[in-house]
């Protein structure tokens, strides 16, 4: 699936709708030394933040820690639990990997092998790219194919489908892949690939004459003995136990894997799967066990390993999409540890600072022992908070960060507590600036008005507030400019 920039292993968005929840879902053991309390505190306060999603921590095959916080359904007032389904993203990439593996120890195929060996008139320029190369993602070949034919794209875009759910055929697929411009030349760079492994999805069925949701099934979900781990639409599932996902990019009935194509062809082998966290582990500690007991998976595992970069003792991968979730995947080998999180309402940017310290707090393990100059000191870094009038924002109860001293800008302006013109000058664009005088005429203004809620999906917000003496709701969407000062780009007022 498609990915946002990864700081070595994390793809994380903390997402906001400030609202406590008196049942989430806890599990712990005894800490041996670990400060689960305060990681509890830690979770408990992205609630509050508006966070949607589960952690999941393992040691010795054992939950060491499990919480789950906010709404799998936020309109039907489903609660996210143990149980909850949330898509895997890129983590399918591992399946792909351990399968390519797998088909290698049986004598299928040879990742030293070059993909012309399996395709018929690739081109010259890719001829000599080897099925290692594709692993490792050093082929060079297109990273999405799905942006590359322009007829194709709008087909399907034509239809209603996001980019992440076209269902694009093995012909388009290896037709876009083929006629892609090559970004280097093979084995010379390093350039991640989604279409890469999509080529490898085809390549597995090809070599085995089945298809890639089978295989996947039989080599690693089925000896994995996992319970919900399937490919969208799946007959599994129940609806209610399905997340959905929070984003502007939506398809289906509701926006969950229940109503999306099954494994559609945009992110074959490198999507297309969703499960329960604890199904992510249990896949994952399959894979992992077979660099024990099968010394031809160990020999490739060791020269391709799971993530470039990281020491053999540790394994990590995260992905998410344009469908407003996010999975991550780390683990302490040596130790048996495994973290799995996963959330539904996040669209882009990414925290992992706060994955460290959820590390730090359960496994007492600081992730930049083994990524130094990767993450900033603990005193700095921080979001940017606008600290002018510090404590009149707070009194609305919105987070001391900067895009929510917009929002208690905004909403100090519909109490009257400050000026048109200072809001335009202080917390709008340029661009916008200019239309908010217009449109503040149509804005109920009230000294009654008392907030409410906010849902964050990134940049774009729906604000709701309540009039104190008419219990009357008011409702706006706003949206926020992608840059450091976060002003509003717009903001309009849903009747």
């Amino acid at each position: 699936m498609k990915r946002s920039s990864i700081i070595i292993l994390f793809l994380v968005t903390i997402l906001f709708d400030c609202r406590q929840s008196p049942n989430n879902d806890i599990a712990m053991s005894e800490s041996n030394g670990k400060d689960l309390n305060q990681l509890d505190v830690l979770i408990q306060n992205l609630e509050t933040e508006g966070m949607y999603g589960s952690f999941l921590l393992m040691e010795n095959d054992s939950v060491l820690f499990q919480k789950s916080i906010g709404f799998s359904n936020k309109e039907r007032g489903i609660r996210n639990n143990s149980n909850t389904i949330y898509l895997y993203g890129s983590i399918v990439k591992d399946y792909t990997m351990a399968l390519m593996f797998l088909l290698e120890s049986e004598g299928k195929l040879n990742t030293n092998d070059k993909i012309s060996k399996y395709f018929e008139n690739v081109p010259e320029d890719k001829k000599n790219i080897t099925i290692g190369q594709v692993i490792n993602h050093t082929s060079g070949l297109v990273e999405y194919q799905d942006l590359v034919d322009e007829n194709v794209g709008k087909k399907y875009q034509d239809l209603g489908y996001p980019n992440d759910l076209f269902p694009m055929t093995r012909k388009e697929n290896l037709d876009a892949i083929f006629s892609a411009k090559l970004r280097f030349k093979p084995g010379t760079g390093d350039g991640y690939s989604n279409a890469g492994y999509t080529l490898l999805a085809i390549l597995a069925e090809e070599v085995t004459g089945r298809s890639f949701e089978d295989l996947i099934h039989q080599y690693i979900l089925k000896p994995a003995k996992t319970k919900t781990a399937d490919f969208y639409a799946s007959p599994l599932w129940k609806k209610d136990n399905v997340a959905v996902g929070y984003s502007k990019f939506t398809y289906g009935e509701e926006n969950s894997p229940v109503y999306w194509p099954r494994n559609p062809g945009a992110i074959k082998g490198n999507g297309g799967l969703a499960g329960s966290l604890m199904d992510i582990y249990l896949g994952t500690r399959h894979m992992l066990s077979l660099e024990q007991t099968n010394p031809t998976f160990r020999k490739l595992a060791k020269k391709y390993k799971y993530t470039p970069g990281i020491p053999m003792n540790y394994h990590g991968s995260a992905g998410g999409g344009m469908l407003g979730f996010v999975a991550f995947n780390f683990v302490i080998k040596d130790k048996d540890q495994y973290l799995i999180y996963a959330s539904n309402n996040n669209t882009e940017g990414e925290d992992e600072n706060m994955l460290r310290k959820v590390m730090k707090l359960g496994f007492g393990f600081d992730i930049a022992s083994i990524a130094p100059g990767e993450f900033a000191d603990e005193t700095k870094g921080e979001e940017e908070v606008n600290t002018t009038n510090k404590g009149e924002r707070n009194k609305w109860g919105l987070p001391n960060k900067l895009k929510y001293d917009r929002v208690g800008a905004f909403i100090d302006l519909l109490s009257n507590k400050i000026d048109l013109e200072t809001f335009k000058t202080n917390d709008c664009t340029d661009k916008f600036s200019g239309k908010v005088s217009k449109l503040f005429k149509t804005w109920q203004k009230s000294e009654h008005l008392q907030y409410h809620q906010v849902t964050s999906y990134g940049t774009e917000m729906e604000l709701i507030l309540k009039d104190t003496l008419t219990q009357k709701e008011y409702i706006f969407d706003l949206k926020l400019e992608k840059d450091i000062n976060v002003k509003f780009k717009s903001i309009k007022f849903k009747k």
